[in-house]
């Protein structure tokens, strides 16, 4: 994911049809990955971003964990240029 957003691609990812686990996501949708880091604990975080500008803050701003990402997410997909 990283290696991607750092050469100026575009990264999206689908979400399943049934969201799992109490995630903050919308079903069946896609979101633009904004990046990618481990936290103070070690835990690899992912966060994204909805089109339609919520979910669940107003500027459509959502940080999963990458089990969570795993558990909801179907689809990663980025520009090649």
């Amino acid at each position: 994911i990283n290696n991607a957003l750092s050469a100026g691609r575009a990264v999206a990812v689908g979400t399943n049809g049934t969201i799992v686990g109490g995630a903050p996501l919308v079903a069946s949708h896609a979101y633009s990955v904004i990046g990618a880091w481990r936290d103070s604990s070690g835990i690899v975080q992912i966060q994204l971003r909805n089109p339609w500008g919520f979910n669940p803050s107003p500027d459509g701003l959502v940080t999963i964990s990458y089990a969570t990402f795993l558990a909801n997410c179907n689809l990663l997909c980025y520009t090649t240029s």
